[in-house]
């Protein structure tokens, strides 16, 4: 169920591209290339492979291959990569990390902005802004936090999910080089005692 992504651009070439996606082992687990298309039907596809382990894949052990939205991403010579939203009920505390990353061989001067959404789209907070200084191909991480004393809580009963914004913006020119939106819950799990 996990999203992964190929960096495809060294394989683009001027003029008409054509990109083909497809899966060649659907279970990681076989030994050696198996013919699917030696099964009668998808419902016995899992009875096909015989002497190594199948594994199944949630409840639908006999849908493989690939199972949600292919897309192609085109991002800037500037942008945002890996954002990932911590929130601490403990400390009343956010925390929001990502990558900057200058693709181009030119120095950028920027500033990183994350402004807080509600579910309306109503800025509710604004975490710290930093400039940034990038040399030409620097990838920089970078983590901001603030305290936040009153957010509304996620829970099973409320599942109630803001959006983190993330912007890089031109500290000369205040043009948005690029904009990633993040949902998330504020919550967080623990455990005692043990």
């Amino acid at each position: 169920y996990e999203k992964f992504e190929f960096e495809a651009s060294d394989y683009l070439v001027e003029g008409l591209n054509t990109l083909y996606v497809g899966v060649y082992d659907w279970t990681v687990t076989f030994n050696e290339p198996i013919d699917m298309n030696k099964a009668r039907n998808k419902f016995d596809a899992v009875n096909y492979p015989i002497d190594v382990v199948v594994s199944a894949v949630g409840n639908f052990y006999y849908d493989f291959g690939i199972w949600d939205s292919v897309a192609i991403e085109s991002f800037p010579d500037l942008y945002i990569d890996n954002v990932f939203v911590q929130t601490s009920y403990k400390k009343s505390k956010i925390i929001v990390s990502f990558d900057v990353k200058n693709e181009s061989v030119y120095k950028q001067h920027v500033t990183i902005k994350n402004n807080i959404l509600d579910e309306y789209g109503n800025v509710v907070m604004t975490l710290p802004q930093q400039a940034l200084e990038l040399e030409g191909l620097e990838n920089r991480e970078i983590t901001i936090s603030k305290k936040w004393l009153d957010p509304n809580y996620w829970s099973p009963q409320n599942p109630y999910l803001y959006t983190v914004e993330t912007n890089i913006i031109g500290t000369f020119s205040e043009d948005i080089y690029n904009k990633v939106s993040t949902k998330f819950g504020f919550r967080e799990f623990w455990t005692r005692g043990i």
